[in-house]
C-alpha cells in the first residue's frame, strides 16, 4: 500500500512539475513575453528556455560562458557598456555611415568611391552589400539586430548572475519599446533582424543561405511555441502603410545562394583578405593579382585599386617578405597620396610602406614615409619606434664619421621617438634602454616621469 502511494506520489509530482514547465512561460507577465519573444533569436540557437526571463533556467548554465566568449563581458559594468553601445547603435555602426556615403558617392564605380572615402579593406565588403541591403532594412537599419542582441545579452546578464530581473526588464524596456513602435509585426521584425546579420556577417556569404535558414527555423520554433501568447496589436508600427512589412519568405528567396551569387562582385575582396593566413603562398596569391605591377582585372574591374596594395602588403608582411613590399608600393606612391590623410586605408598603406622601407635599411625614407602617418593610427607606437631606430642608426653612422653636430641632432630625434614610442605603450628592448641610459643618463623612466614631477599624476 505504502509503495502504490509512494509511485502515485511520485507520478503527481512529476506531472505537476511537467505541466508547470509548460505552462510557466504563459504565467509570464506580457511585458517579460515580449522580453523572451524579441530575445528568441540566439536563445533558441543555443537551445536555451524561455520558461523565464532566465536562459538557464533549464540548466544549463551557459550564459556566463556567452557573455565572455562572444562579447568580452564578465562583470556588471562591462554588461551596461556594451547595452549603451548598441543602444547609440546609429553612431558607431558601420551600416548607418556607410549607407551616408553609399548614397553621397559620386564615383563610377563603389570600389573607386570606397577608396575615396578611406575605407579599410576589411570593411570593403560591408561596404559593397550595402545597395543590396538599403531597400530591405529601410529607414530602420539595423535597429532589429542591435536591439535583439542587447535584449539577449540582459537575458544571459540574468543567467550569469550579473543583474537581477527587475533592473534587466528596466534597462530592456527602451530596446523593447523602439521595436514595437518601428516594426509591424514579429515576422517584420525577425527578417529585419536576419538583414542586419547579414550585413554583419557578410565576408562570409557563401555559407549565408544556411545561416539564415538555420536561424529563420529558430524564429520559426518560438512562434510555434509561444505565438498563441501574443496578441495581434503588439507592434504598432507601419499603421501608416507607407513602409512595407518584410516578411519570411522574401527573406528566404533573397538569401539562397542563387540570389546571392549575383552579388558575387561584392563580395569578391573578401575573399582575397583571407588569403592573409596563406603565409607559404604568399609571392604567388600576390602575383595572382598582378601583372607586371598593374592590377588584373580579375581582382576587380579598377586598374590599380590601392585597396590590393593593402592586400598584397599585408600578405607579404605575414609571411615575412616585407622586404618585397617597397617594390610593389613605389610605383604606386602617387595613386595612395590622393587617398584621404588620416583614414584608416591611408595609414594602413604607409605604415606598410614605412615598414619595408625601413627593412632595406633606407632610413631617410623611412622617416619621410612615417611622417604621412596620422598620429590617431592604432600603432602608431610602431611607427614612433621605427623612427626611433631611423635616427639612431643616423646616430651612429655620423659619430662613426666624426660628424659630431650631425650626430647629437640624430641623438637627441632618436631618444624623443623612444620616450614617444614607450610613451604609447611600446615595451622597448633591453639594449634600447642601456643605449637610452648611456647617452642621456637617465633611464627611460626618468625620463617619462622626472622626479619633480612624480606627484601630479
Amino acid at each position: 500500500m505504502k509503495k502504490i502511494i509512494f509511485c502515485l506520489a511520485i507520478f503527481f509530482f512529476c506531472n505537476f512539475f511537467s505541466f508547470s514547465q509548460q505552462t510557466s512561460f504563459k504565467d509570464l507577465s506580457s511585458e517579460e513575453k515580449l522580453f523572451c519573444m524579441l530575445s528568441s533569436n540566439i536563445i533558441e540557437n543555443n537551445n536555451q528556455s524561455h520558461d523565464t526571463l532566465n536562459p538557464d533556467s533549464n540548466g544549463k548554465n551557459l550564459s556566463a560562458k556567452l557573455l565572455e566568449s562572444s562579447w568580452n563581458v564578465s562583470n556588471y559594468f562591462e554588461l551596461l557598456n556594451v547595452l549603451d553601445e548598441l543602444f547609440d547603435y546609429k553612431n558607431y555602426d558601420a551600416y548607418s555611415d556607410f549607407s551616408v556615403k553609399v548614397s553621397e558617392a559620386k564615383s563610377e564605380s563603389l570600389i573607386s568611391s570606397a577608396a575615396g572615402y578611406g575605407i579599410p579593406f576589411a570593411q570593403l565588403s560591408s561596404f559593397l552589400f550595402i545597395p543590396y541591403l538599403k531597400d530591405k532594412l529601410g529607414s530602420s537599419g539595423t535597429m532589429a539586430w542591435n536591439y535583439g542582441r542587447a535584449i539577449t545579452i540582459l537575458r544571459w546578464g540574468i543567467g550569469a548572475g550579473l543583474i537581477d530581473e527587475n533592473e534587466a526588464k528596466e534597462r530592456a524596456k527602451p530596446f523593447i519599446d523602439a521595436i514595437t513602435k518601428t516594426f509591424c509585426s514579429f515576422e517584420d521584425y525577425c527578417c529585419h533582424y536576419l538583414y542586419g546579420a547579414s550585413f554583419f556577417y557578410c565576408d562570409y556569404f557563401e555559407s549565408m543561405p544556411n545561416f539564415v535558414q538555420v536561424r529563420y527555423n529558430n524564429f520559426m520554433s518560438f512562434i510555434a511555441k509561444y505565438g498563441q501568447f501574443f496578441s495581434d496589436d503588439c507592434f504598432h508600427g507601419n499603421k501608416d502603410g507607407n513602409s512595407k512589412c518584410l516578411t519570411f519568405e522574401a527573406l528566404r528567396n533573397s538569401m539562397q545562394a542563387e540570389e546571392l551569387s549575383k552579388y558575387t562582385e561584392y563580395f569578391s575582396i573578401s575573399k582575397v583578405y583571407r588569403h592573409y593566413s596563406d603565409f607559404e603562398n604568399a609571392e604567388k596569391i600576390v602575383a595572382a593579382y598582378s601583372d607586371g605591377g598593374n592590377i588584373k582585372n580579375a581582382f576587380l574591374p579598377i586598374d590599380g585599386t590601392p585597396y590590393f596594395y593593402e592586400a598584397a602588403g599585408n600578405i607579404l608582411l605575414n609571411a615575412n617578405k616585407i622586404l618585397n613590399i617597397q617594390s610593389i608600393y613605389e610605383s604606386a606612391e602617387a595613386m595612395f597620396a590622393k587617398l584621404p590623410q588620416n583614414s584608416s586605408l591611408y595609414n594602413n598603406i604607409y605604415a606598410l610602406y614605412t615598414f619595408s622601407v625601413f627593412s632595406n635599411n633606407d632610413y631617410i625614407n623611412a622617416v619621410k614615409l612615417s611622417e604621412q602617418i596620422s598620429e590617431d593610427y592604432t600603432e602608431i607606437y610602431e611607427i614612433y619606434h621605427i623612427r626611433a631606430l631611423c635616427y639612431t642608426y643616423r646616430f651612429l653612422d655620423s659619430e662613426e664619421a666624426g660628424d659630431t653636430r650631425l650626430a647629437d641632432d640624430f641623438l637627441d630625434k632618436s631618444i624623443r621617438m623612444f620616450i614617444k614610442a614607450y610613451k604609447k605603450g611600446y615595451s622597448l628592448s633591453k639594449t634600447e634602454q642601456e643605449f637610452i641610459l648611456n647617452y642621456s643618463g637617465q633611464s627611460i623612466e626618468e625620463l617619462v616621469l622626472p622626479a619633480d614631477d612624480f606627484w601630479t599624476i
